[in-house]
């Protein structure tokens, strides 16, 4: 009898001490889940959650460089006016387009005074033999036109002329590259910005980590 008291004292006391340090545990942790979690600023995006970086396919210029397509790298290309000619159909220098000019010789009139008979229409008791009797032949200088062409454009008022773009020089700068072989092309990935942003893998993207 006095065992059966004493087993059932023992088993009673160690339930107790048991569901004692149960509570104890239990209260332990609720303490320790309800204490807040302290954030800080993460400092390798500070605080956007976004870090900035460099492109690397066009080292941050924006654009990439590559051989023009145009000049084929020879930074010049043959002059798109003459086209190699040096020169192109313009305004007569020498008329200046008025095609010549009046006849100096008979004035305009398309008629010179006969030199055998000035004009007379005689000669030697007769009709002269040169100007038919008409004093006054067709000039010779315009051949009757009273206008004299000019010997360079021959009448037309348009002439050679040099090439005003390349100066006689046939190849100008290329254009499309400014004269220096390369072309610039816009950089895809970074949209020609220069740079590219990426979600900080420190802080996933949060802008904050726990301290």
């Amino acid at each position: 009898m006095k065992k059966t008291v004493k087993f059932s004292f023992t088993l009673i006391f160690i339930s107790v001490v048991t569901l004692a340090c149960s509570s104890n545990n239990n209260g332990q942790e609720q303490d320790f889940s309800s204490n807040d979690q302290i954030w800080v600023e993460c400092e390798d995006c500070e605080g956007r959650g976004i870090i900035t970086q460099t492109c690397n396919y066009c080292d941050g210029y924006g654009y990439t460089k590559s051989v023009c397509k145009t000049c084929e790298g020879n930074k010049t290309i043959i002059c798109p006016v003459c086209d190699g000619r040096k020169w192109v159909l313009g305004t007569c220098p020498f008329c200046s387009g008025k095609r010549g000019q009046k006849c100096l010789k008979c004035k305009g009139t398309g008629k010179a005074r006969c030199v055998v008979c000035l004009g007379s229409g005689n000669h030697q008791g007769g009709t002269c033999p040169i100007c038919y009797g008409s004093g006054y032949p067709r000039c010779s200088k315009c051949e009757g036109e009273g206008f004299d062409r000019c010997d360079v454009c021959k009448g037309t008022g348009r002439s050679d002329v040099l090439c005003g773009k390349c100066r006689g020089n046939i190849y100008v700068e290329c254009e499309n590259c400014d004269g220096s072989g390369v072309a610039k092309n816009n950089c895809s990935p970074c949209s020609s910005t220069g740079y590219i942003e990426k979600q900080c893998r420190t802080c996933g993207g949060r802008g904050q980590i726990q301290k």
